[in-house]
Formats: structure tokens, C-alpha cells, sequence
């Protein structure tokens, strides 16, 4: 099975975004798509099972920015009809690009409170960790052994930096 997100132009630089979890076997006779979630992106399988942990982006009117009026972290089991939602920060918090752990256990994300702050790193088991100063995105990777999150982070115009 692979997650793809389609994203598409809705209005001069705003986009929409779906999640199909496609069969790569062939799926049903009508479709090889066994999942798909409006809104759903960013999606992330967990090593050890049969467990995709994805963002929705909720935008319920047009702004002027890169921020969405709400963001749910989903989890979805692969056979499953629909997702759980994991968390859901308050308004104007926005988390992109989970990860599992290597033992499936925690999540990572990348989080901001408010358009102008920098990002930082959290946790499902509730650690949090500021990787200040950080304008851009970043995602957060885990060691092998899972004691350790790093990331990559983009300082622009300079280029990629860790």
C-alpha cells in the first residue's frame, strides 16, 4: 500500500489536499483506492504495523496566509473504514509532518502556535522540544534506536542546514 496527498489550486495560491491510501496489488474490481480522506496530507506509515498517522488541514475561509483555521493528527489502521483523531490543537496551532518512532509507539510533529513564531519538535508522549530559530518547515527524523529526534532544517535564501 502507498499514501499519496493530491494537492490542487483552488484559487491563485491556495490549495486544497486529499489522502488516498491506494492498493498497490489492485485493491477492488471498482478501485485500488481502500481509503481516502478529504483534506488529509502529510502522511507517515509506522514501521512496525499497519498504521498511517496523517495531518487534515481544516480551512473554512480564504486568508492571506500559509495558516489554516484548524489541524487534527489523525491515525488510520489499514482494513479501517475511518481515521481516529489523535489530537486536536487549539485554533491558529498548526502541526505538520508527523513521524512514527522505529518501535511505532510516540510521534513526532513539527509545531507553531502563531504564523510568526518559529517551529518546534513535539511529541505524542508529550515532549517538547524548541528548535528556535527556525522560519520553515522541518521534519523531524528519529534515530534507529528512537532515543534521538533531529531534523532538517531550511534557513533561507542560504540553503539546507542541520
Amino acid at each position: 500500500h502507498v499514501a499519496l496527498t493530491h494537492v490542487r489550486e483552488v484559487a491563485p495560491g491556495r490549495y486544497a489536499y486529499s489522502l488516498d491510501v491506494v492498493d498497490l496489488a489492485g485493491g477492488t474490481d471498482e478501485s485500488p483506492v481502500v481509503y481516502h480522506h478529504d483534506d488529509g496530507c502529510q502522511a507517515s506509515w509506522s514501521p512496525v504495523t499497519d498504521t498511517l498517522v496523517f495531518v487534515e488541514r481544516i480551512e473554512t475561509a480564504p486568508t492571506d496566509d500559509d495558516f489554516f483555521e484548524g489541524v487534527v493528527l489523525h491515525e488510520w489502521n489499514l482494513g479501517d473504514a475511518a481515521s481516529t483523531p489523535l489530537l486536536t490543537p487549539a485554533p491558529g496551532v498548526d502541526i505538520a509532518f508527523p513521524r512514527y518512532s522505529p518501535d511505532g509507539v510516540d510521534i513526532a510533529w513539527q509545531r507553531r502556535d502563531d504564523l510568526a513564531d518559529p517551529w518546534y519538535v513535539e511529541t505524542l508522549s508529550g515532549q517538547v522540544a524548541p528548535v528556535a530559530p527556525m522560519t520553515s518547515d522541518t521534519t523531524p527524523i528519529w534515530s534507529p534506536d528512537g532515543t534521538t529526534l533531529m531534523f532538517v532544517r531550511t534557513s533561507l535564501p542560504d540553503g539546507v542546514s542541520t
